[in-house]
């Protein structure tokens, strides 16, 4: 009784984590082919650069575009790509991009 339950837990357990979101792979998956690998380049030549913005920032600007009241150039753009994207994984992008932050 007691191994099952420990397989039971095991099997939860792994199949949580193998759904949350790995945020490199996301991030490469959703920004790196405009804002770099490291997030260090202006997207399009115009966005702001998103390692030297604070995560609450980064989260703002996924929130506007994906309710569009954010404004900038190539919104549309941007909208589409955040309304992909889920309240977990905008945070988890936003978090990640805070270790990429330049020293």
């Amino acid at each position: 009784m007691k191994i099952n339950l420990v397989i039971l837990i095991s099997l939860a357990t792994t199949s949580l984590l193998m759904g949350a979101p790995d945020a490199k792979v996301l991030y490469d998956k959703k920004c790196a082919s405009c804002h770099g690998a490291n997030a260090h380049k202006k997207a399009l030549g115009t966005s702001k650069i998103l390692n030297t913005l604070d995560k609450q920032e980064i989260i703002n600007a996924f929130v506007g575009y994906k309710n569009d009241t954010y404004r900038g150039r190539f919104k549309g753009l941007k909208r589409g790509l955040a309304k992909k994207l889920s309240e977990e994984d905008i945070n988890t992008v936003a978090t990640y991009v805070q270790t990429l932050r330049p020293q």
